[in-house]
């Protein structure tokens, strides 16, 4: 007599990390946005860049950014199929030679629920030499994965997760979009 399964899966984080390419991006008309909005907001935010520029993080509420963060959400809810899920925050991040994103994740104090969040960045300008984006292994801290970027590619982890971004070792900026979304 075959007996029955009786046990059940509960999940307590979802541990993937998706990427994809956004084909209908017209990656100049973005590279030229940001480059505008740095000589508009000259002072970097201060957070895990080590030199380099990032933006202040809601241009989601931006009227020019709303086509691209609707391109972002849609990609989103085709990775994860989850509508419910929207952006609640969105940066830019130009690297120059030798700038580098320190150790850090996208949760807050504030977050009742982190394991249900996920982050994203967008690559627009990944010159040769520009830095992996590397994910801690939170079952392992001594293990990482490494992802080599590319133009156009987007990546969706959970927001718990650590990742650090290398130095770009290219003279020509590294430029990325990152962003949270939340339901």
């Amino acid at each position: 007599m075959e007996q029955e399964n009786k046990f059940r899966l509960h999940k307590l984080i979802q541990l993937g990390i998706y990427s994809t390419i956004v084909e209908d991006l017209d990656l100049n008309y973005w590279i030229e946005e940001c480059y505008k909005m740095q000589k508009l907001e000259p002072h970097p935010e201060k957070k895990s860049n080590r030199g380099g520029w990032q933006s202040r993080n809601n241009l989601h509420e931006e009227k020019s950014f709303w086509p691209l963060t609707r391109t972002l959400q849609n990609e989103y809810s085709n990775i994860l199929d989850d509508p419910t899920q929207v952006i609640t925050g969105l940066w830019l991040n130009i690297s120059s030679y030798t700038n580098w994103n320190s150790s850090h994740n996208h949760v807050s104090l504030a977050d009742y629920y982190p394991y249900i969040k996920f982050s994203g960045v967008l690559y627009l300008k990944t010159p040769l030499n520009s830095g992996e984006i590397n994910f801690k292994n939170p079952l392992n801290p001594n293990s990482y994965i490494k992802i080599l970027p590319q133009e156009k590619m987007m990546i969706i982890f959970p927001s718990i997760l650590e990742h650090y971004v290398e130095p770009n070792l290219n003279q020509e900026d590294r430029i990325s979009i990152a962003f949270n979304m939340y339901n």
